[in-house]
């Protein structure tokens, strides 16, 4: 670390009563925490192709169009 940063030392006296990450992390903590899918809704999607056509009515591109309902 750069010395012009400061630390946890530098605000600590003593460290060694701080917590470990092992502490919280626990595999019961785990399997409780939510999963995004809980929070993420479904769409529908609408789904349509659109030609462009020349002078001659020949298509030269296609647009696909999706849409949210």
């Amino acid at each position: 670390m750069s010395k012009d940063l400061p630390s946890i030392d530098d605000f600590a006296e003593d460290n060694s009563n701080l917590p470990s990450i092992n502490d919280y992390l626990t595999e019961e903590v785990e399997e409780d925490l939510p999963s995004v899918k809980n929070f993420i809704e479904k769409q529908e999607l609408r789904e349509d192709i659109q030609t462009i056509e020349d002078a001659n009515g020949e298509t030269f591109a296609e647009i696909k169009d999706i849409v949210p309902l």
